[in-house]
């Protein structure tokens, strides 16, 4: 049984991913706010919790492990909280295999091209903004992939809304706004209905 958990995090979409599953499972977590603009997450207090420097991650304070089980990197996080708990993440072996590979595509297709172009257009010191456009554009393109799941099923991995969607829509709510979406009707349809749930509304406002 989860007696607490810690979360370190900061308002992106890795961060948000966590928090919204946090939040889905009700479970008790005390946020530690990890500043990145201020470079908090180079301290050594926190390189000793995670020494990539990265956000997110949890400290899991357990029966078992009462000095804390750390987890980094968001989808790991996603899959041993949902196994843990087991939530939002099907233990039948095809359908947990199509979560994990939405999951997939989402984490290593999408996501990584997304930050790659904030880093290229905003990070380094000399910004390469036509190649982050181009990383933006390819990372959008895939979801027409997504809007063709989405006419034949209500979440990403069948009808059951699980830790592939959570994790989408957390990178999807960071750039709808830059999204063609009027070509996207049941990408649309799939995002406001997520949107709107209650849990997912208090994990988008982590850690404020």
């Amino acid at each position: 049984m989860i007696i607490m958990l810690d979360l370190y995090t900061y308002k992106t979409f890795n961060g948000q991913q966590v928090s919204i599953l946090l939040e889905e499972l009700s479970l008790d977590y005390q946020v530690k706010k990890i500043d990145l603009m201020k470079g908090e997450q180079r301290k050594d207090s926190f390189l000793k919790i995670n020494p990539s420097g990265r956000i997110p991650a949890i400290v899991d304070y357990t029966d078992e492990v009462p000095n804390g089980f750390v987890i980094t990197q968001a989808m790991a996080i996603l899959i041993y909280l949902a196994e843990k708990q087991g939530q939002f993440l099907s233990k039948d072996a095809m359908l947990r295999a199509r979560t994990l590979e939405w999951l997939t595509f989402q984490a290593t297709d999408i996501s990584t091209n997304i930050f790659n172009a904030f880093l290229l257009g905003t990070l380094i010191k000399e910004p390469e903004k036509k190649a982050a456009q181009i990383l933006k554009q390819r990372a959008i393109s895939f979801y027409q992939v997504f809007e063709k799941q989405l006419t034949k099923t209500p979440y990403l991995a069948g009808d059951n809304y699980s830790i592939a969607d959570i994790s989408s829509f957390a990178v999807i709510n960071s750039i709808i706004k830059q999204m063609p979406t009027a070509d996207l009707p049941n990408l649309q349809r799939w995002f406001d209905t997520i949107k709107n749930r209650a849990a997912v509304i208090r994990g988008l406002n982590v850690p404020n």
